[in-house]
């Protein structure tokens, strides 16, 4: 998510970690563009991952264009051992979920791949309190990122965003002026889309779009998982919650305790810098975003797009890969990457409309063209000029490609992509690993299961295969094969808290419901500060109350969640469970329509309003908003009847 700290610009560019390299200089007048540096990037879902050290020891680094500087949470310095020390009077650290204290972390050594081995020395972290870190780098399991690397590193020059073919890279452009930098295009229509020039004092990258006519400020950030419109900006354009259109899109999290509130819903156009998106589904959360900024670019849009942000013009210039543009989830299910969408970019882009629409991902009219060359610039020096064949790739590069589409829910390409990386390379564990997990995606169970088997053979302690292959197990009801993994990799990971609450979630999702609020006890015990205590005690909340027992303790956790993170529609839902078993009815009625007031067309909410509604005697009424609730839902019923509290 974005992160804006603000202090005085000196104090700001005394911070700055400088590590430009000795740059190749040209002759003459020519534009060329030197590459410096290439990152080799993998894709953990839309998080973009680049490996690294700090004090001699390996860890990964999430790539957010979004982050002023590097961040890491203070647990993790410690682990690292970094130095410690204050950072200027008056400087905040914010991002969607508020605000958060930060501190001053020095790395003795510090290395990236993609520096050629080069080891910096001295190099300067913010570091964030335990309390507002952990969803800053989504610590969810083995794929969590150390650190966040921001604009003091991915803002030394230009830079180019290749996500889906697994890469990014710095340049030093040379005599360009205002050429057009998108050295790849070959014909492809490219996007221009203006920015303030980066500077100590302003390092975000931020441009103007247009939104069903009206100008809005978007912000582009790798570090976002999910494109985000601001609440604020989305009402301006005719958003309401109760609009017949929009969904529910769950709970977003960033730097602070807060959990916001989302909704995708449609919109006629999106224009950015002449690429159009018709009929634009967009992700709509209740965010307020600093300096004016209504919309984040997330990760998805980063895939769908390669993106070069010349810093030294002030420009960024991108074309389209083809696919969905916004990573929207199962909401986006019926959305077909067709061949067409594979390989052309159109120039009016349409690959989020609706599904029965024929001429889904095809040029509506308009235009995303540029009338500057690409002659001149230095394409050799500049990397690679698109997605080459398989036949040119390594085993590494396949699996990142493989994963970038993953991360675009594409998984029959990155199939393709792990199937050849595991030919080239049959020993390596992760090949099996990321193939396990496209497989299980397209509900492969036997053949995931495998793979995840080969994986641990291979590597008998990889973590994220012992957490994917107990959650197939669970939902293959092999409980007791699910517990054994689960309990290793608890084990593996007794310093880190992210794998331990990931499979009290599972439990809890799945309706095991006794194991789930046995770890949220234990995991909500020891990490009292984390700013997931808010979702770990709705969660409890939730198992507590579908079980029907210690429901004052339920009551609890549920006022617990709203004192740290806020009511959501979710909590809501379950202090309404809460007070239905009680016998309770008014307070569930109240909170029932609360959380319909947030998310008009939740199925879970309007049944759970029926059957108290039925409690107090409004029999008429209560059967009316159950039926409403089946009819957005098939399965709604079924989820109650299995808690005992069936219509």
């Amino acid at each position: 998510m974005e992160r804006f700290i603000r202090a005085p610009g000196k104090l700001l560019a005394a911070c700055l970690l400088s590590l430009l390299l000795p740059l190749v200089a040209s002759a003459g007048g020519e534009c060329r563009v030197v590459r410096f540096a290439e990152f080799p990037v993998t894709m953990s879902g839309t998080r973009p991952l680049i490996a690294g050290s700090i004090n001699g020891v390996d860890a990964l680094f999430m790539a957010d264009s979004g982050a002023f500087f590097s961040v890491i949470s203070h647990e993790r310095a410690e682990s690292y051992k970094l130095l410690m020390g204050t950072l200027p009077s008056g400087l905040v650290v914010s991002g969607i979920g508020g605000t958060a204290g930060a501190s001053l972390g020095t790395a003795r050594s510090f290395t990236l791949a993609g520096f050629s081995g080069h080891v910096f020395h001295n190099v300067n972290f913010v570091v964030l309190d335990d309390s507002a870190a952990p969803a800053l780098v989504g610590q969810n399991g083995a794929a969590s990122a150390a650190a966040v690397l921001g604009q003091n590193v991915l803002g030394l020059g230009d830079v180019e965003y290749d996500l889906a073919n697994g890469y990014i890279r710095l340049f030093k452009p040379e005599n360009c002026a205002d050429h057009m930098l998108a050295y790849w295009h070959g014909d492809k229509p490219v996007g221009v889309i203006k920015i303030a020039h980066i500077n100590p004092v302003w390092t975000h990258l931020v441009g103007t779009a247009t939104l069903d006519g009206s100008k809005i400020n978007v912000m582009f950030d790798s570090g976002a998982t999910r494109s985000m419109l601001a609440l604020k900006a989305a009402r301006r354009a005719g958003f309401k919650p109760d609009n017949p259109d929009v969904t529910a899109a769950g709970i977003s999290v960033g730097i602070g305790r807060r959990r916001i509130e989302s909704w995708i819903a449609r919109f006629d156009s999106l224009d950015l810098g002449g690429e159009e998106v018709k009929n634009a589904r967009l992700r709509v959360s209740d965010i307020d975003l600093a300096n004016g900024v209504d919309m984040l670019l997330g990760a998805d849009f980063f895939l769908s797009h390669r993106l070069y942000v010349a810093n030294s013009q002030g420009r960024i210039f991108f074309t389209y890969n083809g696919g969905r543009v916004f990573d929207l989830g199962v909401a986006d299910q019926g959305q077909t990457r067709t061949a067409q969408q594979s390989d052309q970019a159109p120039a009016t882009t349409s690959a989020d409309t609706d599904a029965s629409n024929p001429s889904a991902g095809q040029s509506e009219g308009g235009g995303t063209t540029s009338s500057s060359s690409a002659t001149g610039t230095d394409a050799a020096q500049s990397g690679s000029e698109g997605a080459p064949a398989n036949g040119s790739l390594d085993a590494a590069s396949l699996r990142r490609r493989g994963a970038a589409s993953a991360g675009r829910l594409d998984y029959r390409a990155a199939l393709a992509d792990f199937d050849e990386a595991i030919r080239l390379e049959p020993n390596d564990a992760e090949n099996y690993l990321q193939r396990a997990t496209a497989r299980a995606h397209e509900h492969e169970t036997a053949l995931a299961l495998s793979d995840y088997d080969q994986a641990l053979r291979i590597s008998p302690d990889n973590l994220s295969a012992l957490l994917g292959r107990g959650e197939l197990r669970l939902a293959d009801r092999n409980e007791s094969g699910a517990r054994a993994d689960f309990e290793r990799a608890s084990a593996i990971a007794a310093t880190d808290p992210g794998p331990s609450l990931h499979i009290a979630e599972i439990y809890a999702t799945t309706g095991h419901f006794t194991e789930a609020i046995a770890l949220y006890d234990r995991w909500m015990a020891a990490h009292p500060a984390d700013s997931r205590l808010a979702a770990a005690a709705s969660g409890r909340c939730w198992a507590r109350a579908a079980t029907g027992k210690d429901l004052e303790l339920a009551l609890a956790d549920c006022q617990l969640s709203v004192r740290r993170g806020g009511a959501t529609s979710y909590t809501l839902q379950h202090r309404g469970l809460v007070w239905l078993r009680l016998g309770r009815f008014d307070e569930a009625i109240a909170d029932y329509k609360a959380s319909l007031k947030l998310q008009p067309r939740d199925p879970t909410a309007r049944y759970g309003l029926g059957l108290a509604e039925r409690g107090k005697g409004m029999q008429a009424q209560g059967d009316r908003d159950i039926e409403a609730a089946k009819s957005e839902s098939a399965s709604v019923a079924a989820l109650f009847k299995r808690i005992g509290l069936g219509s």
